[in-house]
């Protein structure tokens, strides 16, 4: 079975747009129970992601500010700034 490269494209982004759901959805878990342990193993594993969901991380900021949890907003705080401060995506 033959496979376009527009289909491949289609099925990988399909995957990645699941993946980014996936983890968006145990970000906010862990911040809505205040679980720093769960947060930094979601964010290691995940690495920044400034670059490509602005909109989620200053979202995600957002709700841990709302949180009433300080150890929680600093450390969102921490993982998007580090993506913005990197020379890589800076113009």
């Amino acid at each position: 079975m033959d496979v376009t490269l527009e289909e491949y494209t289609n099925k990988i982004l399909r995957i990645g747009s699941i993946l980014d759901h996936d983890y968006e959805v145990q970000t906010v878990n862990a911040i809505i129970n205040h679980d720093i342990e769960t947060l930094n193993t979601v964010i290691t594993k995940h690495g920044p992601r400034c670059d490509a969901l602005p909109i989620v991380n200053f979202n995600l900021l957002q709700l841990g500010a709302i949180s009433g949890d300080s150890k929680i907003f600093k450390r969102l705080l921490d993982y998007c700034s580090k993506d913005l401060l990197n020379e890589e995506h800076s113009n």
